[in-house]
């Protein structure tokens, strides 16, 4: 990918070691130094897109959706949300929220925002009495996705 220094394009390149090789290959420098919401919100993206090949990458997708939404609403709502309150707690503050609270304002999205938490918070955890993991339905986990990015923009 080249990227813009003045006028100039730069090819931004990077040695990539495998088990026995090294390999230079071209560097998304952009992509590369995305970081916490950002990446995240880049991955789901990516999913609607590309999709994924193999069931673990469909479990990182989910685990994206959570700190995202938990993301947008402590920085939208960041005198309201403690640094140790997580999206259940904000759930329970918007369902709890009178029309003079801030909060209130998401009540018309409480319903998506308690679906897509019980739809990605078992993946959360790991089970270690589940020997074969959660299967993901790639049509589901592309509805929640789509869902989290419609979201975002209402929040």
């Amino acid at each position: 990918m080249s990227s813009r220094f003045g006028s100039k394009n730069v090819l931004n390149l990077k040695i990539v070691k495998s088990k026995d090789s090294s390999v230079i290959t071209k560097q998304d420098i952009e992509e590369e130094t995305l970081s916490g919401i950002f990446k995240d919100i880049s991955i789901l993206k990516n999913y609607i897109e590309n999709g994924v090949d193999s069931n673990l990458q469909k479990r990182d997708v989910i685990r994206c959706i959570r700190p995202i939404i938990e993301g947008i609403i402590r920085i939208k709502f960041f005198t309201h949300i403690k640094h140790n309150e997580w999206l259940g707690d904000a759930i329970k503050k918007i369902r709890e929220s009178s029309e003079t609270d801030e909060m209130y304002r998401l009540k018309p999205v409480l319903d998506e925002l308690i679906d897509i938490n019980d739809y990605s918070k078992s993946f959360h955890h790991s089970d270690p009495t589940n020997p074969w993991g959660d299967l993901i339905n790639d049509e589901e986990l592309k509805i929640y996705v789509n869902m989290t990015l419609n979201l975002i923009q209402k929040i």
